[in-house]
């Protein structure tokens, strides 16, 4: 019998809140336009001070964004840019995690209802606690940035490679390509720091199993403290060593990322390599891939949500037997499938 785990935990979520999916994917990428817009203007305002070229604001230009043209207006439309970013950004926020505490609140319950149904004298195992907290953190994360936020950034990049295509064709092929090559390098690195991951969570497992026989059925004494002193050495020496290696692969995404962003201006400098940029345009295209960064570290490092998310997702159905080969629902699983989307009242929530 076919056991396999079903990866896309998140889907019969996503597909029941559809609408309010699209909503946050669109308003995602408002909140990723306005980032944009925001260092974009900036080449108007030196357009307007340092009396430049038109280059400054090609970006501008191919959106079809005309700024003010002095400087009063033109910081006035700014302020209302860094006001109107604010809000779109603070809502967008608030809805996100708002849906994620949604997702998980929904797998909480199931697996509440299932604990339920098991022998009432079988005493959860720490597996069933860190599913309560900590495979539920990292569910909602794999729902909110490595589903939703992935999607939005991905929309949004590929705008940014229109624009930067419209620029200059060659230096963004080489700009994509790199794009490829060190999404390749760093899913491979993650995939890697999975055994780690495990030996992680089965450590941690390990430790509180011990804390739940020695203190909640209550045994104790000097041997069961030099077993727990023994765990949590065991334990703190798998956290470490899995610590150095997240470590690493925190900051290779932003040095991969500043890498492409000097072979760019390298071979901007170097026309005779055949990719060329017009100098009037230099400074937006540097504006325009500085903006662009984040989004690029984001879509770089998801392999590392998504590994984690379906380990958290194969510990979470291996405890519920919510597997894809399942055939039969119990109709306590759909308890939480209910759940409304609290009204917030504003002026409260600011007092």
């Amino acid at each position: 019998m076919n056991n396999k785990v079903n990866e896309n935990i998140w889907l019969p979520f996503i597909r029941s809140k559809w609408k309010k999916t699209i909503w946050l994917i669109s308003a995602g990428l408002l909140v990723n336009f306005l980032t944009l817009l925001l260092p974009l203007s900036i080449g108007k305002y030196l357009q307007l001070t340092a009396a430049g070229g038109d280059g400054k604001t090609k970006a501008l230009q191919l959106l079809g964004i005309s700024l003010p043209d002095n400087l009063p207006a033109f910081f006035l439309f700014f302020i209302i840019l860094i006001l109107v970013k604010f809000a779109c950004t603070w809502f967008y926020n608030f809805q996100l995690a708002q849906m994620g505490e949604l997702f998980i609140s929904n797998l909480r319950i199931k697996l509440y209802t299932h604990q339920l149904q098991q022998s009432k004298h079988k005493k959860p195992s720490s597996s069933v606690l860190l599913a309560y907290s900590n495979e539920a953190k990292t569910l909602q994360r794999y729902l909110t940035k490595g589903v939703i936020g992935f999607a939005k950034d991905v929309l949004f990049l590929l705008m940014s490679l229109y624009l930067l295509c419209m620029i200059s064709l060659p230096v963004t092929m080489l700009i994509l390509s790199s794009i490829i090559l060190f999404f390749n390098f760093y899913k491979l690195i993650a995939k890697r720091q999975k055994n780690y991951s495990t030996q992680k969570i089965k450590s941690q497992n390990s430790l509180l199993n011990h804390v739940s026989a020695s203190i909640l059925q209550g045994s104790s004494g000097k041997g069961g403290v030099t077993e727990f002193v023994q765990k949590t050495d065991q334990y703190i020496a798998t956290a470490v060593s899995w610590q150095f290696r997240m470590s690493f692969m925190n900051a290779l995404a932003p040095a991969m990322l500043y890498f492409m962003l000097g072979a760019s201006m390298f071979f901007m400098a170097f026309g005779n390599i055949g990719l060329t940029i017009e100098k009037t345009n230099i400074l937006t295209y540097l504006l325009l891939l500085l903006s662009i960064s984040p989004v690029l570290r984001k879509i770089i490092k998801i392999e590392s949500t998504w590994v984690r998310g379906k380990q958290a997702t194969y510990r979470y159905t291996k405890i519920t037997g919510n597997t894809s080969a399942a055939s039969k629902i119990n109709p306590l699983e759909k308890v939480g499938d209910d759940l409304k989307t609290p009204k917030v009242d504003i002026i409260t929530q600011l007092k």
